[in-house]
Order: C-alpha cells, then structure tokens, then sequence
C-alpha cells in the first residue's frame, strides 16, 4: 500500500515547512497497518497502538500529557501516570525503528508527531478531499471524482476498529465517519455532475444502508433515479426517508428532499447548479471581476403566487440602489407577517422578477438559508450552523470551514466584501439570528422573512419594513383561477367569491381550498363551500394531513415563541368570540392592569399574532382564534376560561349599560354582576355612545350568539337589554331579534328566568317592526303571560305597549286601546311618568291611522306636559312629530310645519346619532308638506337632510327619500299617508 500526494509518493510539505521523507507507512482507516518499504511489520498493541493512534489524529500539534494519559489508557491512568506515559513512548519509538524514532518529538507539555500524506492514510485521504474541494471552482467533475476515488479507495474498513481505547474512538470516530460520508456526498455529485446517474444508484443505495438518517444521500439516490426515468422509485425513495425520518426522529425531511419531491410531483426538476469555487481557510481573498463566480441558490418562486402588486413595488422601492437625491437605498429589508400569508413567496417571486427585469442586479449571486424560527420540530438554525450553510454556498468547502462564530464572520464578511449579491435569510426567530449573517458590502441586500417584526433591527440597523396582510378580494379569486383555470371559476362566480371569502383571504387556507377543489373536480365549488362552511372549526376546516401546509403547526410554531405571559393572554384571547377586542377589555378579562395588558398585547402584534387598527382594536384572525381556543382547552382548566369570559361580560356590560344611558337616559336596566367601570374618557355624549355601539355592536352580538354553548345566558340577556335602545333606534330589527332568539335558546326551559320574558318581549318587538306578524303576536303573548305569572307589572307594562304598538300598526282599534288603557294603569302603579307618556303618544299616532286624527291631539299634550316635567327632550321631539302629521291630516298646514319645526329643532339640538330612522322619517313628512305647500326650496332641503341621516342604515325608507330626490320639488296637493309607527324610545 502506498499514499500519493501531490509531490509523489513518499514525500509532502509538513505544517512545520520541512520535507518529511519515509519508507514507512501506517494505516488508520481500517486495521491499523505498519508498512516498511512496502512490507507489513508487526503493528505497535496495546497502549503503543492507543498512543500512535493519538498522535496520528493530530498530527499538527502538541497533546498534552494529561490527554494523551486519558486516551492511552481509556481513563484509568496509573499512578505515576507521566512516567508511564514517558516508558510507552520510548517502546513505541522503538518499535517504529530508527526512520520514525524522531518523528515523536517531546516538548515541555506533552508529544507532537510529524507526519506527511504520503506517510498516513488518514492524512492523504485529508488531502485528496481538499483537492476535490478546489476542483469544485473549476466545475471540474472529473478532477473531481478522481480525487475523491483516491481518498475513498484508502479505507479499508471502520477506522480505529482494532484501537482499544473506548476514549479515542469515542473523540476521533465521528469526525472521520463524518469525513468518509463527506466524502462519499461529493463523489455522487460529481458522478450527477456527469451525468453518470445510472451507475451511482447502487452506491448510494449502499452508503444509505450505511448512513440510514443522512438526508442528502437520500436527496441524491431521488435525482439519480428520476434522472434515468424512474421517477415512480424516486417518488417511492422519498416515501421511504420521510418514514425512517419521522420513526426515527421524530421530525419531517428536510428543505431539499422536500423541494426535490416537489419538483419530481410538478415536472420541474432540474440539474443541480454548481458550486461556487472553494476557499481556503485562513487565505486572502482574491480579487474578483463583478459577476465572476456567481452564486444562484434561490428556488423558484411558488406558482401560486399571484397578485401583491402593491408590496412588489414598495420592495423595488426599498431594495433599490442610490436613488437621485443621492439617499441610499435600503440595505435590509424585513418581511413580516403571520404564518402563511406568503411572505417567503413574496421574496422569492420579487428575487425572480429582479432577475428578469434588472439582471444588473445582484450579479454575483442570490443566496437563501431557512433558519426554521418557527418550526415547533426542527430547532431554529444558530448562527453558527447558518453561516456554515451560507459560506458553503459560497464555496467554502471541508476543513476550510471556520469552527468559531467570530471566525466564520469574518470569513463572510470578507468574502462579501465586494460582491453585489441579493441574500434571504427566510423564517428568522429574531434580530440575535440575523445580525451575524448580515454582509458589509454596500451593494449587497438582504430580505429577512420573519412572523415577528424585528424592531430591535429596525433600531440598531436602520431596516425597511414592508408588513404583509392579508389577500385582497381580487387577488384571491386571482389565486383560485390560478389554481383551477379560468373556465370553473366562469361555470360558478358566486361559489368562487364566496370560497374566497370562507378562506379568509389568507394564501394559505385559499391554496389548500384551490388545491382540494383541483383534486376533487367532480365537487362543485358550491358543495365544496358547503362542506367547508359545515365544519366549525377552521383548523380541520383546512386541514390536509400534510405537515408543511398544516395551520396547526404552523401556529404551533408561532405559540412556542410566546413568553409564558404572552402565551396566556392569547389563549384566553381564544376564548372570545368577537372580531376585535380593546386594550380595557383584555386588561378586565385577564385581570391585569392596563400597562401589564398593553405589554402582552404589543408583543402578539410584534409577533403578527394580532393587528391593531383604528380606534386602538386589537384583532385577530378567525383562524388564529380557532388555534389559541384550541390551546386554551388543552392547557387552561375550564374554570379559569369560564371566569375570564365571565371577566369580559362584565366589562361589556358596564360599557355598554353607560352608552344606553347616554342614548337613552331615561331607560332603567336591571341590575347586572359588579363589574368594572369603563374606561374614563371612552364616551362622553350620546354620539360617542352610538359610535361606541356602532363599533362594538358586532363583538357584544356575537357574544349573544354564543351565550348558550358558552353558558353565560344570565349575563349575555342584560347585555342584551342594554344594546336595545340603540338596536331599535337605528332600525337594527334583524340582530335585535337575532340576539333575543339566541337568549331564548340559552333560557327559554327556564320560563321563570327573567331573561327569557325580556326576551320574548325584544323578539316581539323586533319582529313587529320587520312586519312579522304571526311570529310577533306569539312572542308578544308570550312575554306578557311570563311577565304577569312573575307578577312583574312593570314588565307587563311593557308588554302592553308593546302589543298596544302591535295592534296600532295593524289598525286593530279596539286592541289597541285596550292594551293601551292596561299599560297606562301600570306605568301609573309603578309612578313611571316616561312610560305613560310613552303609552299617551302612541295612542295620539294611533289614533291618526285609526282616522280620529283631532281626538289625537289631547293625548300628544299631555304626553307632551309629562316629558317636560321630567326633562326628556327626546320624547318631547317624538310627540311634536305626532302633533304635525296630526295638524297635517286636520288640514291646518301652518300648525302642522311649526309642529315638525319644533320636533327637527330638537332633533338637531340633541345628539340623536343612534335615531336614525325616526329623524329621517319626520324630514322626510316635512319635505312632503314644504312641498305640497309650495316650499319646493324647503322641501328638497328637508329631504337632502334625510338620506344623510339615512346614510349609515339600510332601511325602507332610503327608497322613499332618493325617489323624492329624483322626482325634484314639484308643488303637488297634499295627500299624506300615515306612517306605520310613531316615533318611539
């Protein structure tokens, strides 16, 4: 056996600089074998062949003598341990004879031996694996594959095999297993290199029965075997490594398996790039031309990318170079947003573009390395490892890989120096794992992908910022019609946008919807929106069983990163139902102070688990809900999420109990749990409160909706009873009676409850207004007959005027005044002066459409005295607004326009925000009148005043007021037609 080097057999340059020259040649990488010119000699045992074996692995330097004691005699040294360490080396040198003797060579604080390539196998197998490094710059796979069937043919067995020492074997085997299967890794790319796939399949397969858990094998028998034509045994490769991997490890393959998976499924596999040439650890670098050695490692962009129009120009706004005032263009850029939202698609479709539109841009290179921030598997890629990956594309081969982080900067940052080259560093944790890979290169630029925003980059770095959201509503069609083609998009429009809005327009959900329709083409686009809308939870709602597209995980991720604080407060966040929540409310459900509230609310914004928008509202995905609900049952016990909702419910209801006072000051509440104050300075005015309601009326409706599954049907019917006089003031008929049907669901077996006759009242009344008639009567009767059995007369009251309303509407006189003629006796009882003249006004309306407009009069001036006395100017306005249509239908005009003018002056000089309906109805009577009366300027006034009123509302009366609008002032005579109801609190 014989180990050549560059300079022959038998010689090479030590790392002292001298010219060793032997006749001896010793072997490790199998048995150990002592040769003397050719012929074996009897090799060094026991602790002689433990010693040599030390000296060997570390030819170029000093082991000291404790070292050397622990690795020759395996950690039980003798007594006098350095004079027995001194005797073995004096019997080594001597059975190596006179030529090796003063290879072995002592210092003060230990042994160093001097060895050559030509005269170690281990050490010319080191050497032809740097060769085949540097022969990588050239793209020179025969030199390539020459050098490494050198190294490889000097293995003649496991190494160490016949050492003794457990502790040598245990600091030196995996660094030369690593090497040999190193090594074997660069001689199946160089046989792919050249297109000699058909012979290295057997190799690897070999190599993968050896080294069953080491990807890129794996990743190399899938190319050889697509490459001639087996695609089906490649497909099959990958599902063999994904089950060793995962009944292993635990974990999924890796980025390349699963990209050259990928490629095989689409047809786009293509060869493998080159290499960027080779550096030398520790040597200068040399001066390069702008493009030479380029360095292309960025996959192709997703093919489902679509739209983003607007973030593709701000990055070619931040990304660009010097612009014309002489500012510089941004040198990092941050990417963020939640988990699939598409920030890595982004990336890498505006990576390609640039490539296409600016290939000027970035000539040496476009690099990627995934730091796996956020995979709750895989653990998030150190600096150091990342740098490893990062200067191995960069040509940085073997052991001229720095072992240090300093040194493996430094290394990078010199070889960027003067390159013009675009890196991505996707899923990065947070700024600790990014500031070590960024380049000092002026005309480099780096894209950070990241689900948290990175401030401390921001900061420290001065990087732009692009925040990624959702789809827009065009785009996510355009997504679908990507995926499907444009004809079945064509054959079902509305199932087309409706599935768009059911995935929530995030990429994500839209890809894995588009991608169960493409696979299923017998499903129509409305069954499948069925089928989705059928399953409640949106985590299985778009739940493929694969692990890379699955939302849990991908929250998963997300979750793990919270601070325990933050953790809690998002699952607790889980726990309620609405669209948004504010910093108040979070702070009462969760039972800390505001400043500990806005702490944990800001780091789930930072870590795009929420977006705050306007008015400060924190809001959260309906997917990401679905994920913290899901972590709170598993984590949180059901008395703690109980006594948060709980929590919550008060706060609303405190919020909400001061809004209605405001809308309606004279309305008294039943009494609710002690719960918070609101916030100081969170409304002041009746319109603050109906903006307040306007704001939180969808969160506080979808807590009632869910009062039944929730249990918390006691509190959700008085947050009820407090959004009434906004409900029904701004003609919201539909969720009034839609809240009250849900109170019902939650009470409805309990008939003492006094929630449920509030509820059949509201239902009542709500239905009422929307010309429901039967289902009204019912739910009228109803609460009458609860309220009476309760022997609650204030509550009958109200039932009566509600079922006096319903028979006034429907011209039932007798009815009418009857349960008119109850209420009045009740209010009265109860001293409730509001009510009576409630009751006394609704009977002057009434008694309008019952054609008895003069007898009305009486009734509105009382009604009108009792409002005064106690001060409430909104049912003065209501009741001047009865006295002018009666005036009206009387014939006296005049008395009738001043009666309107008193009611809009009230109207005007209130804030009557959430009166929406009943000021737009009484503008809309006085414009009729202006005009009937010759007032064609007034006229069109009145009613220009009432579509603004209108304006936020959809309602009947819009109709009336635009074709008033279209028709222009026209003196016409007078023919009024009695509104359906009166002007009511």
């Amino acid at each position: 056996m014989t180990f050549e080097s560059g300079g022959g057999a038998g010689q090479r340059t030590s790392g002292a600089g001298n010219t060793l020259a032997s006749g001896l040649r010793i072997g490790i990488l199998g048995p150990l074998q002592v040769l003397a010119d050719g012929a074996p000699l009897a090799a060094p045992q026991g602790r002689q062949r433990n010693l040599l074996a030390a000296l060997l692995l570390s030819p170029d330097r000093v082991l000291s003598h404790d070292d050397l004691v622990d690795l020759v005699w395996d950690g039980t040294p003798p007594q006098d341990a350095r004079g027995a360490l001194r005797t073995c080396v004096m019997r080594l040198r001597r059975s190596l004879g006179s030529r090796w003797a003063d290879r072995i060579i002592t210092h003060d604080s230990g042994y160093q031996v001097r060895a050559g390539a030509g005269e170690v196998d281990w050490l010319a197998h080191r050497e032809h694996r740097q060769k085949a490094a540097r022969a990588v710059r050239e793209q020179d796979w025969a030199a390539v594959l020459e050098q490494l069937d050198a190294a490889l043919a000097l293995w003649r067995g496991p190494a160490l095999v016949d050492v003794p020492s457990q502790r040598l074997r245990e600091a030196h085997l995996g660094h030369l297993e690593e090497s040999h299967a190193q090594a074997l890794e660069w001689r199946y790319e160089a046989l792919l290199g050249l297109h000699r796939h058909s012979e290295v399949t057997l190799d690897i397969q070999q190599s993968i029965g050896r080294y069953p858990l080491r990807e890129n094998f794996r990743a190399q028998l899938m190319l050889a075997l697509c490459r001639g034509d087996r695609e089906a045994e490649a497909l099959a490769a990958y599902q063999q490594a994904r089950r060793v991997l995962v009944d292993e490890l635990g974990t999924e393959p890796s980025g390349r398996l699963r990209e050259i998976h990928q490629k095989i499924l689409t047809g786009t596999l293509t060869p493998a790039p080159a290499a960027a040439p080779a550096v030398r650890a520790g040597a200068p670098v040399p001066a390069r031309s702008r493009g030479e050695g380029a360095v292309r490692r960025l996959p192709l962009p997703s093919r489902n990318f679509v739209g983003r129009s607007a973030e593709l120009t701000a990055l070619d706004a931040l990304g660009q170079g010097p612009v014309a005032d002489g500012r510089p263009g941004e040198g990092l850029i941050v990417i963020t947003g939640p988990g699939g939202i598409g920030k890595t698609s982004l990336a890498l479709s505006w990576a390609h573009r640039q490539a296409g539109t600016s290939p000027e841009r970035f000539p040496d290179g476009r690099l990627l390395v995934n730091l796996h921030g956020f995979d709750p598997v895989v653990p998030a890629l150190a600096p150091l490892e990342a740098l490893g990956r990062l200067l191995t594309m960069l040509g940085v081969v073997g052991e001229a890989m720095p072992n240090g982080l300093d040194s493996r900067i430094r290394m990078y940052r010199d070889l960027m120096a003067q390159r013009s080259v675009l890196v991505i560093l996707d899923n990065a944790v947070d700024a600790e794992q990014v500031r070590p890979l960024l380049p000092n290169s002026p005309d480099a630029l780096v894209l950070v992908t990241s689900r948290h925003q990175l401030p401390g980059l921001v900061v420290t770095e001065g990087a732009g910022v692009l925040a990624l959201g959702l789809l827009d509503a065009g785009d996510s069609l355009a997504l679908l019609e990507r995926m499907l083609g444009p004809a079945r998009i064509r054959e079902e429009p509305e199932a087309a946008d409706r599935l768009a809005d059911i995935c929530g327009r995030m990429p994500l959900t839209t890809c894995i919807a588009g991608a169960r329709a493409l696979l299923e083409p017998a499903l129509s686009l409305a069954d499948l929106c069925r089928e989705l809308q059928e399953e409640p939870d949106p985590l299985e709602r778009f739940e493929t069983g694969d692990q890379d597209s699955s939302l849990r995980r991908i929250l998963d991720g997300s979750y793990a990163r919270l601070a325990p604080a933050a953790a809690s407060v998002y699952r607790l966040l889980g726990v309620h139902h609405g669209s948004h929540i504010t910093l108040g409310a979070v702070a009462h459900m969760t039972g800390v102070s505001l400043p500990e509230a806005r702490k944990v609310l800001s780091e789930l914004v930072r870590c795009s688990l929420l977006t705050i928008g306007s008015a400060n509202l924190y809001t959260m995905h309906d997917i990401v809900r679905a994920h913290a609900a899901e972590r709170a049952h598993a984590t949180d016990p059901a008395a703690a999420r109980t006594a948060a909702r709980h929590r919550l419910f008060d706060h609303y209801l405190s919020s909400a109990e001061a809004a209605a006072s405001l809308i309606d000051p004279f309305r008294a509440f039943h009494p609710s749990p002690s719960g918070p104050e609101p916030l100081p300075g969170e409304f002041g005015t009746p319109g603050q409160a109906a903006t307040w309601f306007d704001t939180h009326g969808p969160v506080l409706l979808t807590m009632i909706d869910n009062c039944a599954q929730d249990g918390t049907a006691e509190r959700a019917w008085l947050l009820l009873e407090r959004m009434s006089p906004y409900l029904s003031r701004n003609g919201n008929w539909r969720e009034q009676a839609r809240g009250a049907q849900c109170v019902l669901a939650a009470t409805g077996h309990l008939p003492e409850h006094t929630g449920t006759a509030f509820a059949e009242l509201e239902c009542g009344c709500a239905l009422d207004r929307l010309g429901e008639d039967e289902a009204a009567l019912r739910h009228l009767g109803r609460a009458l007959r609860l309220y009476r059995a309760r022997g609650d007369s204030l509550g009958e009251a109200r039932a009566r005027l509600g079922l006096t309303r319903f028979f006034g509407r429907r011209r039932d006189a007798p009815a009418c005044r009857e349960h008119a003629a109850h209420a009045l006796a009740g209010f009265e009882r109860d001293q409730d002066t509001n009510g009576r003249a409630e009751v006394l006004n609704a009977l002057g309306w009434y008694g309008i459409g019952f054609g008895e407009p003069e007898a009305s009069i009486a009734p509105c001036e009382e009604a009108l005295s009792l409002y005064r006395s106690v001060g409430n100017a909104f049912g003065e306005a209501d009741t001047w607004d009865t006295l002018a249509h009666a005036g009206e239908l009387l014939g006296d005009f005049t008395e009738a326009l001043r009666c309107y003018r008193n009611a809009i002056a009230l109207d005007n000089r209130l804030d009557r925000v959430g009166h929406r309906v009943n000021r737009a109805d009484t503008l809309l009577r006085y414009g009729d009148l202006s005009e009937a009366t010759g007032h064609g300027d007034q006229a069109l006034e009145a009613w220009r005043s009432a579509a603004a009123v209108l304006a936020p509302v959809e309602h009947p009366l819009v109709a009336r007021v635009r074709s008033r609008l279209a028709a222009g002032a026209a003196a016409r005579p007078v023919s009024p037609v009695p509104s359906a109801a009166p002007r009511s609190r």
